[in-house]
Protein backbone atom coordinates (compact mmCIF):
# COMPACT_ATOMS: atom_id res chain seq x y z
CA UNK A 1 0.00 0.00 0.00
CA UNK A 2 0.85 4.03 -0.43
CA UNK A 3 2.54 5.08 2.47
CA UNK A 4 0.57 7.63 4.38
CA UNK A 5 2.47 10.73 3.09
CA UNK A 6 1.09 10.09 -0.17
CA UNK A 7 4.21 11.32 -2.01
CA UNK A 8 4.50 10.80 -5.62
CA UNK A 9 7.93 10.94 -7.20
CA UNK A 10 9.07 9.22 -10.57
CA UNK A 11 9.02 9.55 -14.39
CA UNK A 12 5.54 8.72 -13.93
CA UNK A 13 4.26 11.39 -11.23
CA UNK A 14 3.16 13.95 -13.72
CA UNK A 15 0.70 11.21 -15.41
CA UNK A 16 -0.18 10.44 -11.57
CA UNK A 17 -1.52 13.72 -10.70
CA UNK A 18 -3.01 14.18 -13.88
CA UNK A 19 -5.16 10.98 -13.45
CA UNK A 20 -5.81 12.10 -9.49
CA UNK A 21 -6.96 15.10 -10.52
CA UNK A 22 -9.23 13.55 -13.09
CA UNK A 23 -11.19 10.82 -10.58
CA UNK A 24 -11.38 13.95 -8.38
CA UNK A 25 -13.50 15.89 -10.61
CA UNK A 26 -15.50 12.45 -11.35
CA UNK A 27 -15.79 11.57 -7.32
CA UNK A 28 -16.35 15.19 -5.81
CA UNK A 29 -19.47 16.72 -4.62
CA UNK A 30 -22.10 17.71 -7.13
CA UNK A 31 -26.12 18.43 -7.91
CA UNK A 32 -27.67 15.10 -9.25
CA UNK A 33 -27.70 16.38 -12.82
CA UNK A 34 -24.69 17.04 -12.96
CA UNK A 35 -23.74 13.60 -11.69
CA UNK A 36 -25.53 12.24 -14.20
CA UNK A 37 -23.87 13.93 -17.16
CA UNK A 38 -20.04 13.86 -15.60
CA UNK A 39 -20.72 9.82 -14.85
CA UNK A 40 -22.59 9.90 -18.53
CA UNK A 41 -19.60 11.68 -20.95
CA UNK A 42 -16.52 12.25 -18.41
CA UNK A 43 -16.41 9.31 -15.90
CA UNK A 44 -16.10 6.43 -18.52
CA UNK A 45 -13.09 8.29 -20.42
CA UNK A 46 -11.59 9.04 -17.03
CA UNK A 47 -11.23 5.69 -15.56
CA UNK A 48 -10.07 4.35 -19.08
CA UNK A 49 -7.02 6.95 -19.29
CA UNK A 50 -6.40 5.47 -15.39
CA UNK A 51 -6.55 2.15 -16.34
CA UNK A 52 -4.44 2.64 -19.47
CA UNK A 53 -2.19 4.46 -16.89
CA UNK A 54 -1.88 2.57 -14.14
CA UNK A 55 -1.46 -1.09 -15.67
CA UNK A 56 1.10 -3.33 -14.43
CA UNK A 57 3.62 -4.36 -16.97
CA UNK A 58 3.17 -7.68 -19.23
CA UNK A 59 3.74 -10.44 -17.47
CA UNK A 60 3.69 -8.92 -14.35
CA UNK A 61 2.16 -12.21 -12.34
CA UNK A 62 5.18 -13.10 -10.73
CA UNK A 63 5.44 -9.85 -8.91
CA UNK A 64 4.77 -9.03 -5.30
CA UNK A 65 0.57 -8.42 -5.67
CA UNK A 66 1.37 -4.93 -3.51
CA UNK A 67 4.04 -3.65 -6.14
CA UNK A 68 0.85 -4.90 -9.39
CA UNK A 69 -1.40 -2.26 -7.86
CA UNK A 70 1.06 0.36 -6.65
CA UNK A 71 0.59 2.79 -9.83
CA UNK A 72 -3.29 3.00 -8.98
CA UNK A 73 -2.66 3.58 -5.44
CA UNK A 74 -0.74 6.32 -5.84
CA UNK A 75 -3.43 8.02 -8.42
CA UNK A 76 -6.28 7.04 -5.98
CA UNK A 77 -4.21 7.84 -2.64
CA UNK A 78 -4.85 12.10 -2.76
CA UNK A 79 -8.32 11.53 -3.34
CA UNK A 80 -9.49 8.33 -1.50
CA UNK A 81 -7.29 8.11 1.42
CA UNK A 82 -8.80 9.92 4.56
CA UNK A 83 -5.16 11.32 5.87
CA UNK A 84 -4.54 12.96 2.51
CA UNK A 85 -5.10 16.52 2.80
CA UNK A 86 -8.85 17.50 0.95
CA UNK A 87 -9.79 13.95 0.07
CA UNK A 88 -13.12 13.44 -1.12
CA UNK A 89 -15.11 12.23 2.13
CA UNK A 90 -15.99 8.33 2.29
CA UNK A 91 -19.88 8.87 2.28
CA UNK A 92 -19.21 10.48 -1.00
CA UNK A 93 -17.47 7.57 -2.52
CA UNK A 94 -19.97 4.81 -1.21
CA UNK A 95 -22.69 6.92 -2.89
CA UNK A 96 -21.19 6.95 -6.07
CA UNK A 97 -21.62 3.47 -7.42
CA UNK A 98 -20.02 4.04 -10.95
CA UNK A 99 -16.96 4.96 -9.54
CA UNK A 100 -17.06 2.03 -6.90
CA UNK A 101 -17.72 -0.22 -9.72
CA UNK A 102 -14.66 0.65 -11.74
CA UNK A 103 -12.23 1.21 -8.77
CA UNK A 104 -12.68 -2.95 -7.54
CA UNK A 105 -12.75 -4.00 -10.72
CA UNK A 106 -9.29 -1.95 -11.71
CA UNK A 107 -8.30 -2.92 -7.85
CA UNK A 108 -8.89 -7.26 -8.12
CA UNK A 109 -7.46 -7.21 -12.00
CA UNK A 110 -4.04 -5.43 -10.93
CA UNK A 111 -3.81 -7.81 -7.94
CA UNK A 112 -4.99 -11.09 -9.67
CA UNK A 113 -5.50 -11.30 -13.89
CA UNK A 114 -2.26 -11.58 -14.61
CA UNK A 115 -2.08 -14.56 -11.82
CA UNK A 116 -0.56 -18.63 -12.62
CA UNK A 117 -3.90 -19.74 -10.90
CA UNK A 118 -6.51 -17.68 -12.92
CA UNK A 119 -4.38 -18.31 -16.27
CA UNK A 120 -4.97 -21.93 -15.38
CA UNK A 121 -8.33 -21.67 -14.09
CA UNK A 122 -9.58 -20.26 -16.99
CA UNK A 123 -7.61 -22.61 -19.30
CA UNK A 124 -9.00 -26.03 -17.81
CA UNK A 125 -12.80 -24.96 -17.05
CA UNK A 126 -13.44 -23.27 -20.12
CA UNK A 127 -12.07 -26.79 -22.63
CA UNK A 128 -15.62 -27.83 -21.29
CA UNK A 129 -18.07 -26.18 -19.45
CA UNK A 130 -20.76 -29.10 -19.40
CA UNK A 131 -18.64 -30.63 -17.32
CA UNK A 132 -18.86 -29.74 -13.58
CA UNK A 133 -15.54 -29.55 -12.04
CA UNK A 134 -14.61 -31.83 -8.42
CA UNK A 135 -14.40 -29.70 -5.30
CA UNK A 136 -10.44 -30.98 -5.55
CA UNK A 137 -10.31 -29.48 -8.84
CA UNK A 138 -11.49 -26.04 -7.46
CA UNK A 139 -9.01 -26.04 -4.16
CA UNK A 140 -5.68 -26.91 -6.44
CA UNK A 141 -6.10 -24.56 -8.93
CA UNK A 142 -7.54 -21.62 -7.59
CA UNK A 143 -6.31 -22.72 -3.72
CA UNK A 144 -9.49 -22.26 -1.78
CA UNK A 145 -9.00 -25.09 -0.08
CA UNK A 146 -8.49 -23.08 3.16
CA UNK A 147 -11.52 -21.09 2.79
CA UNK A 148 -13.70 -20.53 5.75
CA UNK A 149 -17.24 -22.32 4.71
CA UNK A 150 -18.76 -21.42 7.49
CA UNK A 151 -18.19 -18.12 9.08
CA UNK A 152 -18.59 -16.60 12.17
CA UNK A 153 -18.77 -13.70 10.92
CA UNK A 154 -21.36 -11.37 8.95
CA UNK A 155 -20.35 -10.79 5.22
CA UNK A 156 -20.22 -6.86 6.11
CA UNK A 157 -18.34 -7.04 9.38
CA UNK A 158 -14.73 -5.87 7.83
CA UNK A 159 -16.83 -2.68 6.29
CA UNK A 160 -18.48 -2.13 9.52
CA UNK A 161 -15.84 -2.27 11.45
CA UNK A 162 -13.85 0.54 9.36
CA UNK A 163 -16.76 2.35 9.30
CA UNK A 164 -16.82 2.31 13.05
CA UNK A 165 -13.14 3.52 12.74
CA UNK A 166 -13.65 6.30 10.29
CA UNK A 167 -17.42 7.67 11.87
CA UNK A 168 -15.34 7.63 15.31
CA UNK A 169 -12.30 9.63 13.85
CA UNK A 170 -9.87 6.72 15.57
CA UNK A 171 -5.85 7.54 14.63
CA UNK A 172 -5.88 4.01 13.01
CA UNK A 173 -7.71 5.39 9.65
CA UNK A 174 -4.66 7.35 8.76
CA UNK A 175 -2.62 4.45 8.60
CA UNK A 176 -5.15 2.46 6.56
CA UNK A 177 -4.56 0.20 3.42
CA UNK A 178 -5.92 1.11 0.05
CA UNK A 179 -8.07 -2.40 0.38
CA UNK A 180 -9.34 -0.80 3.57
CA UNK A 181 -10.73 2.16 2.36
CA UNK A 182 -12.13 0.41 -0.20
CA UNK A 183 -13.51 -2.04 1.72
CA UNK A 184 -15.28 1.00 4.14
CA UNK A 185 -17.09 2.24 0.95
CA UNK A 186 -18.77 -1.36 0.23
CA UNK A 187 -16.32 -2.68 -2.86
CA UNK A 188 -15.92 -5.74 -1.29
CA UNK A 189 -12.92 -6.61 -1.52
CA UNK A 190 -11.25 -8.21 1.63
CA UNK A 191 -11.12 -11.90 1.01
CA UNK A 192 -10.67 -11.71 -2.83
CA UNK A 193 -9.06 -13.81 -4.58
CA UNK A 194 -8.48 -15.50 -8.32
CA UNK A 195 -11.60 -17.33 -7.43
CA UNK A 196 -13.89 -14.17 -7.03
CA UNK A 197 -11.73 -12.96 -10.22
CA UNK A 198 -12.50 -15.94 -12.60
CA UNK A 199 -16.06 -15.90 -11.46
CA UNK A 200 -16.70 -12.12 -12.38
CA UNK A 201 -14.95 -12.34 -15.83
CA UNK A 202 -16.94 -14.89 -16.98
CA UNK A 203 -20.42 -14.44 -15.46
CA UNK A 204 -19.97 -17.25 -13.29
CA UNK A 205 -22.91 -16.44 -10.61
CA UNK A 206 -23.18 -19.53 -9.31
CA UNK A 207 -19.86 -21.97 -8.94
CA UNK A 208 -21.33 -25.65 -9.05
CA UNK A 209 -19.14 -28.23 -8.05
CA UNK A 210 -19.86 -31.97 -9.17
CA UNK A 211 -20.11 -32.75 -5.15
CA UNK A 212 -23.02 -29.95 -4.88
CA UNK A 213 -24.86 -31.62 -8.30
CA UNK A 214 -25.11 -34.94 -7.06
CA UNK A 215 -25.70 -34.44 -4.04
CA UNK A 216 -28.63 -32.04 -5.36
CA UNK A 217 -29.31 -34.61 -7.98
CA UNK A 218 -29.86 -37.47 -4.61
CA UNK A 219 -31.93 -34.53 -3.00
CA UNK A 220 -34.35 -34.12 -5.10
CA UNK A 221 -35.00 -37.79 -5.91
CA UNK A 222 -35.19 -38.73 -1.97
CA UNK A 223 -37.76 -36.17 -1.94
CA UNK A 224 -39.57 -37.01 -5.12
CA UNK A 225 -39.57 -40.83 -3.74
CA UNK A 226 -40.90 -39.40 -0.12
CA UNK A 227 -43.99 -37.07 -2.21
CA UNK A 228 -44.74 -40.45 -4.11
CA UNK A 229 -44.79 -42.55 -1.03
Amino acid sequence: PVAATGAMSGPGSLRQRLGSWLVRQCVRDMWPATRFAVDSFLSPSVYMFVDRITAPPPNSGALDPAKRITALEQVLWPVIHPAAPKSVPLPALETNIRFRSWVRNAYLTRLFSDSAALRHAEAVFAEDLRVAPTMAQTDEILGTAGWNRAPSSAEDAPQADLVRQYEGSDPAVKSWSTEDVLESIGCCVKGMSEFNLYCERNFVYEFYTKEYINALADTLANRAKWIQD
